[in-house]
């Protein structure tokens, strides 16, 4: 055994003189510069360097972010700070296709009966990453065939406004699909959405939602319709708080879940009917042992109608409905 003595000699102290950041063309300066933890005549610090360098990686536009004083084996105390990003590549697209064959029968018609029908498929999908120089990002994805065209337009921007914690979305749906012979369901949906995120757990959302379904050449009872094919119009605001303190969201083994959600929709703002809905869900995971886990979940939700409207002008999919993919579902 022996005795060990650290004899620690400080060096002189290095403060940041200028910053200095290259290597962008499309990024706006500014994104750059409020991710920068470091300011001309303070230490230099390799903490705050390391933080810049995760936070300009978590806006998922560089590929690359190096930070580095200049002339480091000067003995100019103030040094020159370089801050050097390579940006990542801004298109990303992907397509596919197949086909799909089934026997195409109307109501009544039997396994049998019916025409053979052989229907092609094609997928598209593109994005493109810093659309404006913002550290946003802009995607569609389309499905095309002869029963059914569906296409998604989103984009995203996270620092929104400048706020880290805000981030904005914008989303369009336009879908239209033919249910074998029985009907053909048209859907228009858009919805704006901003986030802002409490603590790491903790966000609360605004959210502004709209969606149209439209049910022509019916050749069933309407009541058989499926329920999101339903013909309906909902037009509503809404605001929800979330924490989750689960240790992996897609597979928890330990935490908690908590969501409570508050929409109102409004004729005067487009809905068919007017309405205002509450939704509670509450989630614990708790590990028994090293092979068991106790996982429990209440969910409570309420509809109640406001002005003139009854429940029955409550949209059906707007609903409460038991049961869930793996069980039987309650009416």
């Amino acid at each position: 055994r022996i005795g060990l003595a650290y004899h620690v000699e400080e060096g002189p102290p290095l403060r940041v003189a200028n910053i200095w950041v290259d290597g962008y063309s499309r990024t706006r300066r500014s994104v750059i510069g409020r991710e920068v933890q470091l300011r001309p005549g303070q230490p230099l610090s390799e903490g705050s360097v390391v933080e810049t360098q995760r936070r300009l990686y978590d806006l998922g536009i560089f590929s690359r972010v190096s930070i580095a004083p200049q002339n480091p084996a000067g003995t100019d105390p103030n040094k020159n700070v370089t801050v050097l990003v390579e940006e990542a590549r801004r298109y990303t697209i992907g397509y596919g296709g197949g086909i799909e064959a089934q026997r195409l029968g109307g109501a009544g018609s039997g396994p049998v009966g019916g025409q053979f029908n052989v229907s092609p498929r094609v997928i598209f999908q593109f994005s493109k990453l810093n659309f404006t120089g913002r550290a946003d990002t802009l995607s569609l994805r389309a499905r095309a065939s002869t029963l059914q065209g569906r296409s998604l337009l989103t984009y995203n921007s996270s620092n929104y406004f400048g706020w880290r914690n805000l981030s904005f979305q914008l989303s369009g749906l336009f879908d239209k699909s033919r249910d074998v012979l029985t009907f053909t369901s048209t859907r228009y949906e858009g919805s704006t959405q901003l986030l802002y995120r409490l603590s790491p757990s903790s966000s609360i959302a605004w959210r502004y939602s709209y969606r149209r379904i439209l049910a022509s050449d019916l050749r069933v009872n309407s009541q058989q319709i499926p329920l999101y094919s339903q013909p309906t119009r909902v037009s509503l605001f809404g605001v929800t708080w979330l924490r989750d303190r689960r240790d992996n969201a897609a597979d928890p083994a330990r935490g908690t879940l908590n969501t409570i959600s508050l929409d109102l929709a409004g004729r005067p703002i487009g809905s068919s009917a007017s309405f205002v809905r509450l939704f509670v869900q509450n989630s614990s995971y708790t590990p028994i042992g090293r092979r068991l886990l106790f996982a429990r979940s209440m969910r409570l939700g309420v509809n109640t109608t406001i002005g003139t409207s009854k429940s029955t002008d409550i949209p059906l999919p707007e609903h409460f409905f038991a049961g869930g993919g793996t069980t039987l579902r309650g009416f």
